[in-house]
């Protein structure tokens, strides 16, 4: 009778913790960590002027404004970004694409660039990450999609693989007009 009682508590205890586990878990899978929430979505990007790869020329995104265009933060050290440069190549037939290299040397951003292939209309340094603080960058890589008005109208976190660029960009480029 007493093992009986002791039970009853214990077993309580692991049903409460279950149903917590699995509330907790149905949670998780519903929020897909890729499309984590923006403030910029539906605002102007911020006012963004970086140096060029090459430092020699000032790149201004506002001069951007008129046409669609994407803002693609990568490091030469992400191993997602080597993996997305691929489906990059297949949108940049479509839309142009900004590279903003996120705390990176940039000897080693010119040899991914020359590894893995080069997708960028233009490429901007970020050393101390403060364009990607100012953009709500949480890691690389990081896609926007910037409508023609200069809004943002869409941000990925993670890597533009196969099946975000069929179910997600591509989908979201024809709602534009592209």
């Amino acid at each position: 009778m007493k093992k009986l009682l002791f039970l009853i508590p214990l077993t309580s205890v692991f049903i409460l913790l279950s149903l917590v586990g699995v509330i907790l878990l149905q949670q998780v899978q519903k929020t897909d960590q890729r499309s984590l929430k923006s403030t910029l979505i539906n605002n102007p990007f911020p006012d963004t002027k970086i140096l060029s790869l090459s430092e020699t020329i000032e790149i201004n995104l506002k001069s951007k404004i008129g046409d669609p265009f994407l803002v693609n933060f990568f490091s030469s050290w992400c191993v997602p970004c080597k993996v997305e440069v691929g489906n990059l190549e297949t949108l940049s037939k479509k839309i142009k694409i900004i590279g903003i290299s996120y705390k990176d040397k940039e000897s080693d951003t010119i040899k991914f660039l020359q590894e893995f292939g080069d997708p960028y209309e233009n490429i901007g340094v970020d050393h101390n990450g403060h364009t990607a603080i100012n953009w709500g960058v949480y890691g690389v890589p990081e896609t926007f999609l910037i409508n023609n008005k200069g809004l943002v109208i869409l941000r990925h976190a993670g890597p533009i693989t196969e099946e975000v660029l069929k179910k997600l960009l591509i989908p979201k480029l024809k709602e534009i007009g592209l």
